[in-house]
């Protein structure tokens, strides 16, 4: 899922097709974003916009309609966090959902489980935004200082969506600024 389409520091996955030609990507929209738009976060609210709001169940299903496949396979792992363990631990093999169809292959992994497979079979290591355990892209301060100071073109594109956002690195600016002063007359 992406969370703005067409950010260039996630675009190194979808060489994965040239490498791999039974590989097929199928991208969609971060369900969480359909909440940004229809909340005006961090952006212009438009009375114009229909927006309907999405759930990981709705990308889920229109994955399963563009595939024909009836299982979702998802990366979840009971180490990513409390509610993770809980929920998968009532799972069958603390993985398999028969119910929604559902397959949770790496729940009993940890993040360096995950980084050492990932080495050994030469796969691209995901972007690790903060030093925090979620690695996922949002409009948090550390992600949007993260692309600001690395992917400049990325920063813009996702203040383009939410300009709004801004604001954060606006009060974080000024206040290195203002302890930057303080410290001086220190």
């Amino acid at each position: 899922m992406y969370f703005v389409e067409g950010l260039e520091h996630q675009n190194p996955i979808l060489v994965y097709p040239k490498r791999y030609p039974n590989v097929t990507i199928h991208q969609y929209p971060h369900w969480m974003v359909s909440h940004y738009y229809r909340r005006s976060y961090y952006r212009f609210h438009r009375v114009d916009e229909n927006i309907p709001t999405l759930s990981l169940g709705d990308i889920e299903e229109k994955a399963r309609r563009d595939t024909g496949c009836k299982w979702v396979v998802n990366g979840a792992k009971q180490s990513d966090g409390l509610n993770r363990n809980l929920m998968l631990g009532t799972l069958k093999f603390n993985s398999i959902n028969d119910k929604s169809h559902r397959t949770y292959p790496l729940a009993m992994w940890k993040k360096a489980d995950v980084l050492a497979y990932m080495r050994h079979h030469r796969l691209s290591k995901p972007v690790e935004y903060t030093m925090n355990k979620s690695n996922g892209i949002d409009l948090k301060l550390d992600v949007l200082l993260f692309l600001r100071e690395q992917f400049p073109e990325d920063y813009h594109k996702i203040l383009k969506h939410f300009p709004f956002a801004e604001k954060l690195i606006f009060e974080h600016d000024f206040k290195e600024k203002q302890d930057a002063k303080a410290a001086k007359f220190k």
